[in-house]
């Protein structure tokens, strides 16, 4: 059953879910993403204060099924799978402000450490605000307002007390989207906003209402197991594949997401590659258990000139920490109940390699992947079926079905429209990127390199600096 329709059936829906394809709308973005990299990791940057950004659709669903439903699941909107584990830290507790013009409530919330998710409302009182509420640009940059007066106070104590305060900047993994209702008058979103401090509250307002309507969201963090690592390696950049140090003082787990606090100037950049064995004696990959890093957050060292960084990783799925036994990094691994960490043999079939890049299948798309040589560096088995042009790779149980020249890849059955048709290149099937990411759970990117700045030929006095793209980065 594709994720739209596990949606819906939670929320009482009437059939099938409407026609809305998310898949289609991720595999969009990210194949102009794909262009270049470094988009990805163009963070909104804010000094103590958040700016939530109610960005690409994330979730649909209608306000019928909704009104009907009085206990639907907030976290089927933000994780896959079975959500049950954290049901009981949902704070179901309504906040409302208004003004002339707005009515604005948030009607659930949850948090860990590291981040809050709110379900929210907008209700326009007037016409006027009613016009501004459904016009197209009403979600941008300040459109939700986000404050953590934790920080503020840290500040002011440590100055007080004569000590410099260290200067704390957050970045990025901030948004949401729009859940679709049936309304004249009020729109719907879900939200999300790093966390950093372990602050207490929060403060949250709508941007056109203006702080003095803001709502305090309390926190209550879910359980947080904390593993002590002070150990060093080796990891990659996130965008060139370049080896590099990486020192890990320690890792937090919540049923939610999975933070890592590193330190040194330059280990920002760098990607380390955790594994995880389960209860039942598997081995689970970063990239199956959770999303690329949605956000961090560092804090500058006066004595040192250094900064220690916190990075924060959200599951996919909603975790029962008792089912994680044990995380491995750098051929060590360190259990989850404290005992003491002992050293593992390599598994070669999970380090990253390289594929070609191919041409892109469309003008100012994304470059796709070779599909044959993709699925057997994966391990994974490539058939071509000469009578109807079908090529079936299969990988981690999960079956992908690919035909050039059509658009729509058959993944474990169900169809999943693609952003281009997979076309042959060179003898070799190129296809889109996301398909294999998405049901592989895999990570991956295109490596560049920036050239020499040069002048810019259509805009005198100014330079630009070239951008050459090279072979896919593939992590397991």
């Amino acid at each position: 059953m594709d994720r739209m329709n596990e949606l819906w059936q939670k929320v009482g829906g009437p059939g099938k879910a409407p026609g809305i394809s998310v898949r289609a709308v991720k595999d969009r973005v990210n194949a102009t993403l794909d262009a270049d990299p470094k988009e990805r990791k163009v963070y909104m940057k804010q000094k103590l204060r958040f700016a939530l950004v109610a960005a690409a659709l994330a979730a649909a669903v209608t306000g019928s099924a909704l009104a009907a439903s009085e206990n639907w699941d907030m976290l089927s909107l933000f994780f896959k799978g079975d959500t049950s584990p954290a049901q009981e830290y949902v704070n179901n507790t309504v906040y409302s402000v208004h003004d002339e013009n707005f009515t604005f409530t948030v009607e659930s919330s949850v948090s860990d450490e590291s981040v809050l998710y709110v379900i929210a409302t907008v209700t326009a009182l007037n016409e006027e605000a009613k016009e501004a509420l459904f016009d197209p640009h009403f979600q941008q940059l300040g459109t939700f307002e986000f404050y953590i007066p934790a920080w503020d106070q840290q500040w002011k104590a440590m100055k007080q007390a004569g000590g410099e305060a260290p200067e704390i900047t957050a970045y990025g993994g901030f948004g949401g989207g729009e859940i679709k209702i049936q309304s004249e008058d009020t729109r719907k979103f879900q939200l999300h906003a790093n966390l950093f401090g372990e602050p207490d509250e929060v403060e949250l307002w709508l941007g056109q209402m203006g702080r003095e309507y803001s709502m305090t969201i309390p926190i209550c963090p879910t359980p947080t197991r904390v593993i002590e690592l002070n150990v060093s390696g080796t990891g990659i950049h996130d965008s060139d594949a370049t080896p590099g140090p990486l020192f890990i003082r320690r890792v937090s787990l919540s049923p939610f997401s999975f933070q890592m606090e590193t330190t040194g100037s330059s280990t920002l950049a760098i990607i380390p590659r955790f594994l995880f064995r389960m209860a039942d004696g598997s081995i689970r990959t970063q990239a199956q258990m959770m999303e690329f890093r949605e956000g961090w957050a560092a804090k500058m060292r006066s004595d040192t000139g250094s900064a220690d960084y916190v990075q924060m990783y959200r599951f996919h799925e909603v975790q029962n920490l008792d089912e994680i036994v044990s995380i491995l990094i750098f051929d060590m691994e360190y259990p989850l109940d404290g005992s003491h960490p002992f050293p593992v043999e390599h598994d070669p079939s999970l380090d990253p390699f390289f594929v070609r890049q191919m041409a892109p299948l469309a003008e100012d798309h994304g470059y796709p992947v070779p599909v044959r040589e993709l699925t057997e560096k994966l391990g994974g088995i490539c058939h071509w079926d000469p009578a109807t042009g079908d090529v079936t790779c299969v990988y981690r149980d999960a079956s992908i079905v690919l035909r050039p020249g059509v658009d729509v890849a058959v993944v474990n059955g169900e169809p999943v429209t693609m952003w281009d048709a997979p076309a042959v290149q060179g003898g070799s099937l190129a296809a889109s990127w996301g398909v294999f990411r998405d049901a592989w759970s895999l990570d991956g990117f295109v490596t560049y390199t920036r050239g020499e700045r040069l002048p810019d030929p259509d805009d005198p006095g100014s330079f630009i600096t070239p951008t050459f793209y090279h072979d896919w980065y593939i992590t397991p």
